[in-house]
């Protein structure tokens, strides 16, 4: 699960709004800074389903992040959504490969190495 913070928790209306202000720019680099933060400090505060919002939002502008979709694919597993996070990481292995995208094969990795050690179709990702 995710960590919870101490103190007081984001507000998430305020954090998504931050969103969706980047979301409105266009401008994909944008979007991803502010995504990811916004991720970040929902999770932390157990905030999971509006992270997954952020996340959403954010893919809206930039549909093959892969940060992002690494951030969905965790926020599936805070979630309980095991099926779900290796399908996503299953299908962002094969984007990583056509992209030859190795800073994002390696995050996918270590997510794999961590979570799941014996799925071969994931496993096969990383060999």
């Amino acid at each position: 699960p995710a960590p919870v913070a101490e103190g007081p928790a984001p507000n998430p209306g305020d954090l998504i709004s931050e969103v969706e202000a980047a979301v409105e720019t266009g401008d994909p680099a944008a979007v991803h800074e502010v995504v990811l933060r916004a991720v970040v400090a929902l999770r932390r505060a157990g905030l999971l389903d509006a992270a997954v919002d952020a996340c959403q939002l954010g893919l809206t502008v930039s549909p093959a992040d892969p940060d992002v979709h690494l951030a969905l694919a965790e926020l599936a597993l805070d979630h309980g959504w095991i099926d779900m996070a290796a399908d996503k990481l299953a299908i962002l292995g094969r984007f990583v490969e056509l992209t030859a995208d190795e800073p994002a094969r390696q995050r996918l990795c270590a997510i794999v190495s961590e979570r799941f050690p014996e799925d071969p179709r994931l496993t096969a990702i990383c060999a």
